[in-house]
């Protein structure tokens, strides 16, 4: 049986993300777009991560536990 996938793949063929879906559910493109702005942001960014449903322009926080806590703290 034939599924829906979605693969980002980094520059050095390392699997980042993965969507597989069954024909009946369809893939949502600005999700898979959202995803991979968000590896570019942090490709570009050492030491920054992106939270869960981060869009661009939004915050991002510090790759460590202080930066999570700043983070949690004001959202």
């Amino acid at each position: 049986m034939a599924l829906r996938g979605l693969f980002l793949i980094s520059p050095d063929g390392i699997i980042m993300h993965s969507t597989v879906n069954s024909l009946s559910v369809g893939r949502s493109v600005s999700e898979a777009t959202r995803v991979l702005k968000a590896f570019l942001f942090v490709s570009m960014h050492d030491g920054l991560v992106c939270p869960a449903d981060w869009e661009e322009g939004k915050d991002t926080m510090a790759a460590n536990a202080d930066g999570v806590k700043k983070y949690l703290a004001s959202h």
